[in-house]
């Protein structure tokens, strides 16, 4: 099982077998029907896992993050990397450009929460308006608003770019949630009842 404080854990996974992953994986709040179709073949995952959703937050600027990785191979190699924090603008599109890989376009995931993904997949950045409590341990003012922010290394599983694509926009959405119900923001945010669909490459 996964523990706070960035414990990491790994379970083996073979292409004829299903993919066994912890249901704490990013906070309980994915599963294994998220993220298979970004899972690579190398035989093992692993799960790195660091700071907390649930309010009230130690710190404004930084929540968490939490990764799956390829164990046994360079860093860097990550199946999906989800990273929540503040924002003080829905800047999405120009916070995307260092992922280097074309114009960011637009994806909403609902009347309050809007939404960036890279042409290649590589990157989605949500962001939603949020009244939560400041921070507790550095009485830091809260930003208006929270990023999800869902990367990875591409060309790690055998499936289509496509599939790539809308496999992080619909963790970006999900989490995207998990982070308003659990934070939790004081107004209602309204989401879209289903992921987007992915926008054309």
């Amino acid at each position: 099982m996964l523990a706070a404080g960035g414990v990491v854990t790994g379970v083996w996974w073979k292409p004829w077998q299903s993919v066994d992953l912890p249901d704490s994986a990013c906070w309980g709040s994915l599963s294994t029907a998220d993220y298979k179709a970004l899972a690579g073949s190398s035989g093992k995952v692993g799960v790195a896992q660091d700071g907390e959703i649930d309010g009230p937050v130690a710190y404004a600027a930084f929540m968490g993050d939490c990764r799956l990785y390829e164990v046994g191979r360079a860093p860097g190699y990550d199946i999906v990397d989800v990273q929540v924090d503040s924002a003080e603008t829905d800047a999405g599109q120009a916070y995307l450009a260092p992922f280097g890989d074309g114009t960011a376009k637009a994806v909403s995931f609902g009347a309050d929460a809007d939404g960036w993904i890279t042409p290649s997949g590589s990157a989605v950045d949500a962001y939603l308006r949020c009244d939560y409590q400041a921070a507790i341990a550095t009485k830091e003012t809260a930003n208006p608003f929270v990023r999800v922010l869902v990367s990875g290394t591409l060309g790690l599983s055998a499936s289509s770019a496509a599939q790539v694509r809308q496999a992080r926009v619909d963790i970006a959405w999900k989490m995207a949630k998990a982070v308003a119900h659990r934070l939790p923001c004081s107004n209602a945010v309204r989401f879209a009842d289903a992921p987007p669909t992915v926008p054309t490459a």
